[in-house]
């Protein structure tokens, strides 16, 4: 039988322990939700690679970062209290969540340790690409947004090299027509594009992605503002090292897959299985390194 003495001990420590779940977060705790603790290391993880210019600037990001992890925090408790995850949909949708995650866990791992560029090698990428350095372009670009055409717009289009041919197509299968202007940097391009657009005719169009979708872009003006010294060099840096980076995560990943299409078995009863020709990975074209 419990004495008095240790009642009493056990009473007020249970007294502390709920006191000290509702007392405010200090330390490495930036917040709680419902007494779960979210870390200083849970918010620099939101927040990446992103940096603002001034101190205030920079919390007022870290606030955004806090509430976007507070409101997923909030959002998925309400699902979990419906016990979504043990649906059938909850249960795939959980699942593909867990795999893309692990993804991006895997993208991170096999980005790391990539030999870093030289400054031989800044140089060299400087003089073979003018057109974005000593002298840069600044495209001033008429153009349409197209989103994804059917293939056989895209055929129609394709051997066109005016604005106006390319509204009289649009115009035939009642798809907006209305031109807009806009600004193409040359840094913001690949420099094997860039060579491309600047070897073009006058007034001949050409056309770019855009957030998923496509628009054709004619020239009207093409300015100057050249980049040198150690700006220039370290915009090439960048660009060359985010190239290195992209080729090596990509063939590595392309091993991985090639390895383990080794592995699947499809059912044959629903011809599932990629017919001669098809590829059986997903991954996309290569990208491009810096020097194409």
């Amino acid at each position: 039988m419990k004495s008095l003495s240790t009642t009493l001990m056990l009473s007020c420590v249970l007294v502390l322990t709920g006191c000290n779940s509702a007392s405010e977060p200090t330390g490495q705790v930036v917040a709680t939700v419902d007494g779960k603790e979210i870390t200083s290391t849970q918010l620099d993880a939101e927040m990446g690679p992103l940096r603002a210019g001034s101190t205030e600037e920079q919390q007022q990001m870290r606030r955004a970062a806090l509430q976007q992890i507070i409101n997923r925090y909030l959002l998925a408790d309400a699902a979990e209290k419906q016990d979504l995850a043990n649906t059938p949909t909850g249960a795939i949708a959980k699942q593909k969540a867990e795999q893309i995650a692990y993804v991006t866990l895997l993208q991170r791992s096999l980005g790391r340790n990539v030999p870093v560029i030289s400054a031989d090698e800044v140089q060299q990428f400087i003089l073979d690409n003018p057109d974005l350095f000593g002298s840069r372009k600044i495209f001033l670009v008429e153009q349409i947004g197209i989103g994804s055409p059917s293939p056989n717009i895209i055929k129609e289009l394709e051997p066109l090299t005016t604005i106006e041919q390319v509204q009289a197509v649009l115009a035939k299968y009642n798809l907006p027509t209305r031109t807009s202007m806009g600004v193409i940097d040359a840094l913001a391009m690949e420099p094997g594009a860039v060579r491309q657009i600047a070897a073009l005719k006058q007034n001949e169009i050409f056309v770019l992605p855009k957030e998923g979708d496509f628009t054709v872009n004619q020239i009207r003006e093409t300015r100057i503002e050249p980049v040198t010294g150690e700006t220039a060099a370290k915009i090439a840096s960048d660009l060359l090292q985010t190239a290195r980076t992209n080729q090596q995560v990509y063939s590595r990943l392309s091993e991985i897959l090639r390895d383990g299409m080794k592995t699947v078995r499809y059912n044959k009863a629903l011809d599932l299985a990629p017919r001669k020709g098809e590829t059986q990975q997903s991954l996309g074209p290569a990208p491009a390194t810096a020097a194409n």
